[in-house]
């Protein structure tokens, strides 16, 4: 997943790698392979532009149970 943040902001937390903020004009690549998760860190919508790479078949992201 490629992501680009347009409004808002979210904190990413990557467990025992940190937390990473990003901001409008933020872009980033997911983490590949590393249990991570978001929330919206701001107090309004957070819009992000979001470009999928993969394949056919193969699930893009497992839900965290």
């Amino acid at each position: 997943l490629f992501a680009d943040i347009l409004q808002g902001e979210i904190v990413v937390d990557y467990g025992s790698r940190g937390r990473r903020t990003y901001r409008k004009g933020d872009a980033f690549v997911e983490a590949f392979e590393w249990p991570h998760h978001a929330r919206n860190g701001g107090k309004g919508n957070v819009v992000i532009l979001t470009v999928y790479a993969g394949a056919e078949g193969v699930q893009n992201s497992i839900p965290l149970e």
